[in-house]
């Protein structure tokens, strides 16, 4: 699984709707209101959102800027790139 944080990056990545979101982590204490407009986006989307200790969000994004935000989503499949030459 990866891992978004910060508030622009997170909803965005909900608007694009391109990566499959498994859940977003909230830290306790947030400012409510600036949350308000992910948050709707987030339960339109069906993601569950769940509130948690700041301290683990300090741990998942190794103490970066992460906004009190972060989300985390399945990395994208790609199909294999065929190293054999057409013939012509």
């Amino acid at each position: 699984m990866n891992l978004i944080y910060g508030h622009s990056p997170v909803l965005e990545a909900l608007r694009a709707g391109k990566r499959k979101i498994q859940k977003i982590l909230i830290a306790s204490g947030s400012i409510p209101g600036r949350l308000d407009d992910l948050i709707g986006a987030a339960r339109n989307a069906k993601i569950a959102v769940e509130k948690r200790d700041k301290r683990l969000l300090d741990e998942l994004t190794k103490f970066a800027n992460h906004q009190g935000l972060s989300q985390f989503f399945q990395a994208r499949e790609f199909e294999p790139i065929s190293l054999r030459r057409a013939d012509t």
